[in-house]
């Protein structure tokens, strides 16, 4: 791994990070088959990109691709726990803003 240039180690480390936040165990992420795969996957192809008869760039830009899904899958995780909320009941609503329905005679 000593071979890589530094956006691939940064690419790498993003995705492992995101692996380690996603992973609800308190076990070791080394352990994962997901954390093997792509270790496997990065030492396999860090003597060139080209290893599999792809374009140059191909890897690397497939490894930037997964990070940045696993960082958008964070955000959208984070964003709809924050704004997704329940419907309301029509008294609730009415009670949020401030207004009184009117009762019912029985």
């Amino acid at each position: 791994m000593a071979a890589m240039n530094f956006s691939k180690m940064s690419t790498l480390r993003t995705i492992l990070r995101s692996i380690r936040r996603n992973d609800g165990s308190s076990s070791s992420t080394s352990n994962s088959p997901t954390y093997m795969f792509i270790m496997e996957q990065y030492k396999k192809n860090s003597v060139t990109d080209a290893q599999l008869c792809h374009e140059q760039q191909e890897l690397a830009f497939l490894a930037e691709t997964y990070a940045t899904y696993l960082e958008a899958g964070k955000k959208y995780k984070e964003l709809y726990e924050e704004f997704h909320h329940p419907e309301r009941s029509i008294e609730e609503t009415a009670r949020i803003v401030g207004f009184k329905l009117p009762q019912d005679p029985e």
